[in-house]
């Protein structure tokens, strides 16, 4: 818990990089930091961060940053899944 307390300041700065590449590689790192999340506050910030990043990938059109999020579609939807079950 303490880990993801230091992370996720972090990552909220780099979720809204310019960087197509920082922000690619900041939606793959929420989401493997999604599963070990425990308290409510944090999956929701995570979650909304997630769908920020979503809406992002999709609207740049880069085929390597939809590709990523195709990849990796079983993990978004359980990240997703977690805050829907927390609100």
């Amino acid at each position: 818990n303490k880990i993801s307390s230091l992370i996720l300041p972090l990552l909220v700065i780099l979720s809204k990089d310019e960087n197509l590449t920082v922000r690619q590689t900041c939606f793959e790192s929420l989401l493997d930091l999604n599963d070990s999340l425990k308290d409510s506050k944090s999956i929701e910030q995570v979650g909304d961060m997630i769908i920020s990043l979503v809406k992002f990938g999709l609207s740049s059109r880069t085929s390597k940053f939809v590709s990523t999020i195709a990849l990796r579609l079983a993990d978004l939807c359980h990240a997703l899944t977690s805050k829907t079950n927390i609100n």
